[in-house]
């Protein structure tokens, strides 16, 4: 978590998580988590005080990697995630609502509804009116049409429309752009990972070679760059599961 720690005038020894003291002298603070009612994300906090979240003072670390990554890249990529979502299922609902099924009812949506943005993506399911009934699947643009797929090709037709980010993208660009940003985040991890294993490399080099420097300043830097080197480890893993996940969609 990327902790620091002092040595008292006594021999005994604070740890700090940022400026958070989670062990003071004989008496140590256990990290524990809190979900938020919101969102459903766990916070860090210290267990048996007042301290509240402590996930912008955690910046180190394989756990400081989680934290950025869920709350700042990931955070905006599901974002984008949610908004395609919702424009994808407002547009085909749209469309199939104009639409007749085999039993000759219009009216019904292909996706549920879902109330707002934020979660979309999470809640994205067939409407129970067309589960598991194929006759309900509103393909034609007339009652009694036997072959009509009038309306079934405006729906298909939806993937090269500009009905995505406020009419100003197709949902292929809206996916591609989407797919890209991630592949960004994952390069640039990637490279932060390389400048932090280079840094390591370097600085072990440096405490080897070390004659007359103090061994705790070398061992201190040295602590710091391991912890950056597995907070870009932990991001990367992530990032790649998240592309894998958009691929198979």
């Amino acid at each position: 978590v990327g902790a620091t720690s002092t040595v008292g005038p006594r021999g005994d020894i604070s740890v700090y998580v940022g400026d958070v003291a989670v062990v003071s002298d004989d008496v140590a603070f256990p990290l524990t988590t809190l979900v938020d009612a919101d969102t459903n994300f766990h916070h860090v906090t210290v267990s048996g005080t007042t301290q509240g979240n402590l996930d912008s003072r955690i910046t180190a670390g394989q756990l400081g990697g989680q934290l950025a990554l869920r709350d700042g890249d990931l955070a905006a990529s599901l974002g984008e995630l949610d908004q395609f979502v919702t424009d994808l299922t407002t547009a085909v609902n749209n469309q199939h609502a104009a639409g007749y099924g085999f039993d000759g009812v219009a009216g019904r949506n292909l996706f549920a509804g879902h109330a707002g943005v934020s979660g979309a993506a999470a809640a994205l399911a067939i409407d129970p009116d067309v589960v598991g009934r194929p006759a309900a699947l509103a393909a034609a643009s007339a009652t009694n049409s036997p072959g009509d797929n009038t309306v079934a090709a405006q729906i298909t037709g939806l993937a090269n429309a500009r009905i995505a980010f406020g009419n100003t993208q197709t949902l292929s660009q809206s996916v591609a752009a989407l797919v890209s940003s991630v592949g960004q985040t994952l390069s640039q991890a990637q490279f932060d990972q390389g400048q932090a294993q280079n840094y390591l490399e370097q600085t072990q080099t440096l405490w080897q070679q070390a004659n007359g420097v103090s061994l705790q300043d070398q061992m201190l830097q040295l602590t710091r760059y391991q912890s950056a080197f597995q907070a870009t480890t932990k991001m990367i893993s992530v990032v790649e599961e998240m592309m894998q996940a958009l691929q198979r969609m």
